[in-house]
């Protein structure tokens, strides 16, 4: 496996991860809800601090949009077009962003550790696209 390979492996990864969260969004949006209801809310009526809270399922489809744009870089990089590397770290970025935004938040564990694991994942993804050696075989010299 070329360099080029693992980079793209690595893109694709997050891009997985992305997809998660959208689905674990969707299972666990009462949960997420009540979380940031009881953490944020006590003094006011229930029924109005629900209506304040995120909607999940939106930014779960935010990170699955970014998800997409990660892997279709990722594919397009290992064939070869050159800017698609920087679609895929620009989408690994803010997937990075929105993740520790989710991690930082009032909500379950399992919502904290899937955000901590992204965006970790997605800055390595980073890093690993800037290494001399990231290019796919048919773009090196």
């Amino acid at each position: 496996m070329d360099s080029g390979t693992a980079v793209r492996n690595t893109f694709v990864v997050v891009a997985v991860l992305a997809a998660v969260r959208l689905v674990f969004n969707i299972v666990a949006q009462d949960s997420l809800v009540d979380e940031w209801v009881e953490r944020n809310y006590q003094s006011i009526p229930e029924v109005v601090a629900r209506d304040w809270a995120p909607d999940y399922v939106f930014l779960g489809g935010i990170s699955f949009i970014l998800g997409a744009l990660i892997f279709g870089g990722a594919m397009l990089f290992q064939r070869g077009v050159r800017w698609a590397k920087w679609v895929a770290i620009g989408g690994c970025a803010l997937l990075m962003v929105l993740n520790v935004a989710f991690a930082i938040q009032p909500a379950p564990i399992a919502s904290k550790i899937l955000g901590v694991v992204t965006a970790v994942i997605a800055a390595a993804a980073i890093v690993r696209a800037f290494m001399p050696t990231a290019a796919p075989s048919e773009l090196q010299p």
